[in-house]
């Protein structure tokens, strides 16, 4: 999923918006994301340092003329498709993972918070 951090006076809007073009290089109006679930996740790493993430998860819809391209080899070289219920079986980041954990997320079901 693309995914960053949000820059110094961006909407989450924006930043979902620029995230997604830096990323993928599809074009969508920040106008068109949806805030649809929020964690707050405190975790170990692998350095023994613990990180505070606040991660939220937005959607919007991309038009079928759109061409998916990753802008990012060198970070994400090995793009699949999963489906949201295989999720849980891949390495996954903190918040990505305690969202698919939660059995009642999805990400398909329009809902406000």
């Amino acid at each position: 999923l693309p995914g960053g951090q949000l820059e110094y006076g961006e909407t989450f809007e924006e930043c979902a918006q620029r995230e997604l073009k830096e990323e993928t290089n599809l074009d969508c109006l920040s106008s068109s994301f949806k805030l649809v679930h929020v964690t707050n996740t405190i975790f170990s790493q692998e350095d023994g340092l613990s990180k505070h993430y606040v991660t939220l998860f937005m959607k919007t819809i991309i038009h079928d003329d759109s061409t998916l391209k990753c802008m990012e080899p060198h970070k994400n070289s090995n793009w699949i498709w999963v489906k949201w219920s295989d999720l849980n079986q891949m390495k996954l980041f903190a918040p990505l993972k305690q969202t698919v954990d939660n059995s009642n997320f999805n990400p398909f079901i329009d809902f406000t918070i």
